[in-house]
Parts: C-alpha cells; sequence; structure tokens
C-alpha cells in the first residue's frame, strides 16, 4: 500500500475525551488515512495526510495530535554521520588480530573518520575488511570490537595497500567496574542489593540467555515484532545497560549495582518511534514498575511525552534518562522536569591510552584530577547528577564489552534509585513523593566534582551516603 503524502501520527484523548477503540470517523473521503495500530492508554497510530490532521484537529478538539517521530538509534558518541558512497576511489585492507594469541577477530566495526564524514566496515570470520572511502586520507581509525576486547585508535591513516591491527584482551575477573567502585556500591553490597525492587531497561531489548542478567518480563513495543521480542537484543546496548543496573556477577562475569533488583526489559529500539516509548512507560505504570532507565534521548520535544511521564510520576515512578551524546542541550526525555537526567564522567587510567576512549576526555576534570567529564555528555540546568559513563564493562548478547555514553552512566544511578527504596521502604508512597524522595537523596549524596553545574548537576552520588552507611 503506498503511503505517499502521509506521515505517522499518534492521537491520543485528552482528559476530556474518552479512549479511542476506532479511527475517529471524521476524514472526507479525498482525505489519506490509514490505521496502524492502537497503544496502551487509548493511543492510535495514524498515518495521515496534511489535510487529514486539519481535519481531524478542527473537528475533534479533545484529542491530542502529534507527529510520531522515530527515536533516534544509539550510535558511538563524536562520530561524524556516516558517509554514503559516491566514487569508491580508495580502499584500505584491514586485518584484526588478537593481541595475545594471533587469532582473527570477526565482528569488529571499523570507523574511518575523515574529514566530515564516517567510513565503516566491518570484519567478517577472518579478521579482515575493506574500507571503502572517497578520501585519500582519514585522520582517525577506530577498531570497535563487538566484545572482549579494547578498542583502538589510529591517527592519520593513508587510505591504501593493506594494514594490520592487534587489539588487547579486555581484563577483568568479576566483581564491580571502576565505574561502581567509584560511586561506593562495593561499599554496600553487603546489606544492600535491590532486593525487592522493579527495574525497566527501556532500550533495544535485553537477551536473556546471557548468564550475568536475569530478565523478569518485558514488553516488545515495535511494529510487527512479536510481545516477547524483548529477549532479542541484536544491537547489545539494552543488555549493556541492563548488566550495569543489575547483573549477577556470575563466573567471571561483571556485577550489578543491585544486582538481585527484578529487571524488565521494554523493547523500544531500534526502528521505534515516539509511540512505542509512550507505550513502554504506560506498560510501566500498569505494571507499577518503581525506576525506570531510559538511556535514548531526542532533541525533539514532545506535549504527549511529557504527559506520559507526568502520569508515572504521578504513580510513584521514578523515572531516569541519559543526558544525550551530543555536547549540546539536554536531550528529551531527561530534559522534562520529572525526569532525572544523567551526565556523563571518565575517570583517568581506566582505558589504554591509544582507545577510543581516550577520545571521550574534556578539558574539565574534578579537583583530584581523577575523573573528566565526558566531551560528549550534553549539558544544561535540566542535568540532576553525573555518573560514570566512559570505559563502563558490562555485559552483550556475546559476552562482555567496555562502552562510553550518558547511556552508561544512567542504569548506575537507576542501580543507587533501587537501593534507596530498598534501603527506605516507608518512601514507596505510590505517588510523586516517591520519585522526589530519591531525587533529594540522590542530590544530597552527590558529591560536587568542581566542574560547571551544567555539566556535573549536584555532582556524583555515592552509595554509602545515598543510604546513610558513611
Amino acid at each position: 500500500m503506498s503511503h505517499a503524502g502521509q506521515r505517522r501520527y499518534l492521537v491520543s484523548p485528552t482528559a476530556s475525551a474518552s479512549a479511542l477503540h476506532s479511527t475517529p470517523r471524521v476524514f472526507s473521503a479525498a482525505a489519506a488515512v490509514t490505521p496502524i495500530r492502537h497503544t496502551a492508554g487509548g493511543h492510535q497510530v495514524l498515518r495521515m495526510s496534511d489535510s487529514a490532521v486539519a481535519e481531524l484537529v478542527t473537528q475533534r478538539p479533545d484529542l491530542r495530535v502529534e507527529e510520531d517521530f522515530p527515536l533516534p538509534a544509539s550510535t558511538m558518541p563524536q562520530l561524524p554521520p556516516l558517509a554514503t558512497l559516491t566514487a569508491t576511489r580508495h580502499r584500505l585492507r584491514v586485518t584484526v588480530r588478537d593481541a595475545v594469541h594471533g587469532l582473527p577477530l570477526a565482528g569488529v566495526t571499523l570507523f574511518g573518520i575523515g574529514a566530515s564524514q564516517t567510513w565503516r566496515a566491518d570484519t567478517g570470520d577472518d579478521g579482515q575488511a575493506e574500507l571503502l572511502c572517497d578520501e585519500p586520507r582519514l585522520r582517525r581509525l577506530i577498531a570497535s570490537p563487538r566484545q572482549g576486547h579494547w578498542s583502538r585508535v589510529i591517527a592519520d591513516v593513508l587510505v591504501q595497500g593493506a594494514m594490520q591491527i592487534e587489539l588487547q584482551v579486555l581484563g577483568f575477573v568479576g566483581g564491580h567496574g571502576w565505574g561502581h567502585r567509584m560511586m561506593g556500591f562495593h561499599r554496600v553490597g553487603h546489606r544492600y542489593t535491590g532486593a525487592g525492587v522493579r527495574i525497566a531497561i527501556i532500550d533495544s531489548g535485553v537477551r536473556a540467555l546471557v548468564r550475568d542478567v536475569r530478565v523478569a518480563g518485558g514488553l516488545d513495543t515495535l511494529d510487527g515484532e512479536a510481545v516477547d521480542g524483548w529477549r532479542v537484543d541484536a544491537r547489545g546496548h539494552g543488555t549493556h545497560c541492563a548488566g550495569i543496573a543489575a547483573a549477577s556477577g556470575y563466573g567471571a562475569g561483571v556485577l550489578g549495582g543491585a544486582p538481585l533488583a527484578q529487571v524488565f526489559a521494554l523493547k523500544v529500539l531500534p526502528g521505534g518511534f515516539l509511540s512505542d516509548l509512550i507505550e513502554a512507560i504506560e506498560w510501566c505504570i500498569a505494571q507499577r514498575i518503581d525506576v525506570l532507565s531510559m538511556s535514548l534521548g531526542s532533541a525533539q520535544p514532545s506535549a504527549l511525552l511529557q504527559a506520559t511521564l507526568h502520569r508515572a510520576y504521578r504513580a510513584g515512578l521514578c523515572c531516569i534518562a541519559a543526558a544525550g551524546n551530543e555536547a549540546g542541550a539536554v536531550a528529551y526525555p531527561a530534559a522534562f522536569d520529572t525526569v532525572i537526567a544523567v551526565g556523563a564522567l571518565g575517570a583517568f587510567g581506566s582505558f589504554p591510552p591509544d582507545s577510543a576512549h581516550a577520545l571521550r576526555m574534556s578539558r574539565w576534570s574534578d579537583w583530584r584530577g581523577e575523573l573528566f567529564a565526558a566531551a560528549f555528555s550534553n549539558f544544561g540546568p535540566e542535568v540532576a547528577v553525573c555518573a560514570p559513563g566512559v570505559a563502563v564493562v558490562s555485559t552483550v548478547p556475546t559476552g562482555y564489552a567496555a562502552w562510553d555514553g550518558t547511556s552508561m552512566a544512567c542504569p548506575l544511578v537507576a542501580a543507587l534509585a533501587a537501593l534507596i527504596l530498598q534501603a527506605h521502604p516507608w518512601a514507596r508512597s505510590g505517588d510523586a513523593q516517591q520519585p522526589e524522595y530519591i531525587r533529594a537523596t540522590l542530590g544530597a549524596a552527590a558529591v560536587p566534582m568542581g566542574m560547571p553545574g551544567d555539566l556535573q548537576g549536584a555532582g556524583l552520588p555515592l552509595a554509602p551516603r545515598a543510604l546513610g552507611l558513611d
């Protein structure tokens, strides 16, 4: 079916309107309208022409009508836009191997950073890839492994012939990573584990087969997918965030901040829309989830999303979101006043100096010279707190990987919110006082880093201080 001249819209009843159970019958015969689906909360997703939108707005003032914009997919921070090949004039054959055993590494993404664009290739089972460019020289070449190894950056690369890259093994022996230790989770884990608290990871799904992450349930809101599609995480982003929040530390794996919290996976990425995010939040309200971790964001505000988050707030849900990775204004939903926005920090010495993590260092450091504000972290008065978000090791569907982003900082704060609720059960009022208590406790437990307030918010929240164990 052709959808020429149509765009996706989300139609929602206001407080004075009843829930929508069918396409509003107000359209003329000439109006182009294609129903897509209904969502929780009485919303309806339609494809409509401009004339149909005008008719609906005029004849049904009791409805809210808003464009159902796509949710941006997560990408490596500070990456210039991907290029479209116009004339393949330059080729570079790259072989990527393990630095210890010399074995070829499959699934390594090569990012060739040119003057203003990025050229991409992925290694096959033989560890080889061919990078095609329209530029003869790259400012840098980044080898980003799927799992198990550190990334590596090579500067000033001539795009011709062949080259070999060796990647260092990602060394860890289980337990808390540097970010968890910096926030003091290792000092409170003997008493507080998040038991009895429900955390929703609203992201790209969580692969439940990863033995470190136990998932209690979830929902896939994406068009055309099964409701249990949350068990599939092709990007690994949701699984990484889930591990940061609540990995169990099985074997040589990683330990999350709230390892005994119940994790629920809400899949809205990749390919999701505003309506998918709203449906996920509505599900969380209905299921009485305690903490929402949203490592996603858009520069585009939405009145419907704001209203949904306000309902969640009034119902006692603590909504926490990544500030964003564009080194600009705080993204939505983090920028809404009912959401706790989280910025990102890094730690000097927590990653190899030739890794891509070294590119995340900014000129802002803490007063001890141990931490730095991540160069990609969005900033503004909306930032409530900051947390580790550079070289954070966590679970991915195939093992473990070190990633960067305010996406990584967000679930760390969500884990601490879960511990606060466990430690202070009387704060679980089931209304707006509950998220306000968590916000106030995080702020009181935060240590200022000596950085601009728009970057750090109140500072880095420490678990012992938040739980009264300091």
